[in-house]
This record gives structure tokens, C-alpha cells and sequence, in this order.
């Protein structure tokens, strides 16, 4: 047998095998993955209702996935936020479910926080990070211009999910990689017990969201997307109202030594006046300033604040309800 045939049965033979796995991930593996569960977890709540309709919809990142839970929030509501999600798969996602004519969304919440456009954490190749959900209905060519990457390489992470997913496949086969509970699109993922060092973590968080001091606290190409996003909700007639998401009181002043945290804000809100004629704001930033015992992390709440966070949300928005 000549060098080259042995090539080609060698080629052959791990082309079956990549085949035979890429297979196997995408159906036993891929649906494990929180935006699967998730969707599939949407998908059921509508197909429940004679009218599909939902009151209030969230969407931001991991802040709002983990710390607001449907359970507490009066009428239909849907947790639509995921660990580092940018406005700009936000703005796909939505436009994704308002394109399904047969469903109503009345109000909108929408994560407004101090690292919501931080160029270090909303960069391109952060992106899509759940790239084979996100081919299904964003053009791959658009996937690759955002995340500043070769065509060819999404479109094989398109068609080849466990590309780079490695670990995780191995973790699920063995059963090591636990899936976390999920309610509405609420994931209880987050720590049930306070083990930080206050100052110490907040100012390496404040670091990587804000230094170095030539990265962009507004990432140009993600508030174009949240400005997009807020277009969406216009057309649709979907009422805004922003969160600003509650954070301790250590990190907040980590984040206020190196950023005009009033600028911020104005400079934001001076663009979303030119898109929407009304919206509300519910500012919760120091809800938990002096609950330090909520928090697993500088930014993110343990289960039991997350009740205590939800509850209040919701007497927010029942407020709203009866005022309009």
C-alpha cells in the first residue's frame, strides 16, 4: 500500500470519527447548554397559552440571569439574560422573538449598569460565545465581521459546535458537568454562601471592566446594537424600562475612582432620548450597599438576594402597571 493511500484511509477514517462526535454533540450535548434549555423553556410557555403574551421580558448578563427569577414577578414573565451577553446578541434575540407574530410582548426590562458597554468585556472575540445557538437565525458573515474573525473559522464553529467545546463534552459524558435548575429562563447557578474579600475582589473586578485606562468605557459597536435594540421596541410597541442592577457598595466605589459614573449616564441617556419618547427607570445600584451578605462576588447576588431582588422588582413594576 503507497504512502499517499494510506493518507487518504487515514483522512478517511478520522473524518468518520469527527463526524460520528460532531453528531453526538449536537444531540445529546448541545441541548444541555443554558440558551437551549432556555429557549426550549420559552418555547413551552407560549405553546401553553390560547393567547401568548408576555408581561415582562429581561434581558442583560449574568447579573440579571442569575438575580431576577420569574417566580417572584406577577403575570407572564420570561428571563431572557445570560452570562456575558452584549446588547449586540441582545438586539438579534429580540429581533428573533418579535418576528414571531403570534406572541405579544407588553414590557421589556433592560439591564443598564456601569459595565454594560466596557469595551474589555463586550469585545469581539467575547461575542457569539454561544456561537452554534446564534447561527440559527444571525448570518454567519455578519457573526464573523463582529467577532473580527475569519469566515471560514465561524462556519466550521457553526457546523462543528464541539470544535473548542472539548472539556465540556468530556465533563458531560461523565456526568461531571452538573446542569444548573432553570425556571422561566432563571438560572441557579450562582453560590449560596458569602466567601469574599470585599475590597480586594472588587478592585480586580473594577480592573478588568475598566483598565486600562485606553479601553473604551462605551464600546462604539455595542451601543450601536442597544440603540438598535431600543428601535425594536418602538416598532413593537414594547414599553422600556432600564435596571440598573444592584451592586456592592466596595465595587461601586472601586468603579467610581476611575469613571464620571454622572457622565456615563448622561452620555447614554442623551442618545435614548432621541430614540424613545418615554421609558422608566428603576435605579437599584445601592439596593444592597449595606446587605453585603447577599452577594457571592462584588456584582452578583446568592440565591437568597436574588428572591429578596426579584420580590422588590416586582412591586416596582406593579407600581407601574397601576400609575398607567
Amino acid at each position: 500500500m503507497t504512502f499517499v493511500k494510506k493518507i487518504i484511509i487515514f483522512l478517511s477514517i478520522l473524518l468518520v470519527v469527527i463526524t460520528f462526535i460532531n453528531i453526538a454533540y449536537i444531540k445529546f450535548i448541545q441541548p444541555q447548554k443554558i440558551v437551549e434549555r432556555r429557549w426550549v423553556s420559552y418555547k413551552n410557555l407560549i405553546t401553553s397559552m390560547e393567547e401568548p403574551a408576555i408581561d415582562f421580558i429581561f434581558f442583560g448578563d449574568s447579573h440579571i440571569e442569575g438575580g431576577i427569577n420569574p417566580l417572584y414577578i406577577d403575570g407572564n414573565s420570561f428571563n431572557f439574560a445570560i452570562g456575558g451577553e452584549s446588547y449586540t446578541e441582545t438586539y438579534y434575540l429580540l429581533k428573533r422573538l418579535v418576528e414571531d407574530n403570534n406572541v405579544k410582548f407588553n414590557n421589556i426590562i433592560l439591564q443598564l449598569d456601569l459595565h454594560t458597554f466596557s469595551e474589555s468585556v463586550r469585545g469581539g472575540k467575547f461575542l457569539f460565545d454561544q456561537i452554534y445557538f446564534y447561527s440559527k437565525f444571525v448570518d454567519i458573515k455578519k457573526m464573523a465581521e463582529l467577532k473580527g474573525e475569519s469566515l471560514v473559522s465561524v462556519f466550521l464553529r457553526t457546523k462543528f459546535p464541539f470544535l473548542g467545546n472539548g472539556k465540556h463534552f468530556l465533563d458531560s459524558i461523565l456526568k461531571l458537568d452538573d446542569l444548573t435548575s432553570m425556571y422561566l429562563g432563571w438560572s441557579n447557578h450562582h453560590k449560596t454562601a458569602y466567601h469574599i474579600d470585599n475590597r480586594q475582589e472588587a478592585a480586580a473586578e473594577a480592573f478588568e471592566h475598566y483598565f486600562p485606562k485606553d479601553s473604551a468605557i462605551i464600546d462604539k459597536d455595542t451601543f450601536e446594537y442597544f440603540l438598535d435594540t431600543l428601535e425594536l421596541t418602538k416598532e413593537n410597541n414594547i414599553n422600556v424600562i432600564f435596571l440598573k442592577y444592584p451592586i456592592s457598595k466596595e465595587y461601586y466605589l472601586e468603579i467610581d475612582k476611575n469613571v464620571d459614573i454622572n457622565n456615563y449616564y448622561n452620555d447614554i441617556f442623551t442618545e435614548v432620548n432621541k430614540v424613545l419618547d418615554d421609558y422608566v427607570v428603576l435605579d437599584l445600584h445601592d439596593y444592597f450597599f449595606d446587605k453585603g451578605e447577599y452577594y457571592y462576588d462584588p456584582e452578583h447576588l446568592i440565591v437568597d438576594g436574588a428572591e429578596i431582588l426579584s420580590k422588590k422588582i416586582n412591586e416596582e413594576l406593579q407600581k407601574l402597571n397601576k400609575e398607567n
